[in-house]
């Protein structure tokens, strides 16, 4: 992979599903993660990364899910944010039933 502001070569380094590369060069880095294409995978990754299971209180993964939309937001990653709103819903909607 090359640094988009040196070109040169980047030089691997990390391991499970994040790699960053650095520039030897200019010292600049890049995340590129491995196998989480979709804003669903990336979400569920995390919650599952935060110890969210099956058993976990409704209430506890909606404010995990609350603070990730606010990254999200701030990331300005409108796919993650759709992600975390429509899981949202889906336990409000389950909460009402």
């Amino acid at each position: 992979m090359q640094c988009d502001t040196c070109k040169n070569d980047m030089a691997e380094v990390g391991s499970n599903h994040v790699t960053v590369f650095n520039c030897p060069s200019c010292q600049c880095y890049r995340d590129v993660t491995r196998g989480l294409n979709s804003a669903e995978a990336r979400l569920n990754e995390s919650l599952k990364l935060l110890g969210v299971t099956e058993q976990t209180p409704t209430h506890v993964t909606h404010n995990l899910l609350t603070s990730i939309l606010g990254v999200a937001v701030l990331a300005e990653d409108s796919e993650l944010e759709s992600a975390c709103e429509v899981n949202m819903v889906k336990i409000q909607q389950a909460n009402e039933d």
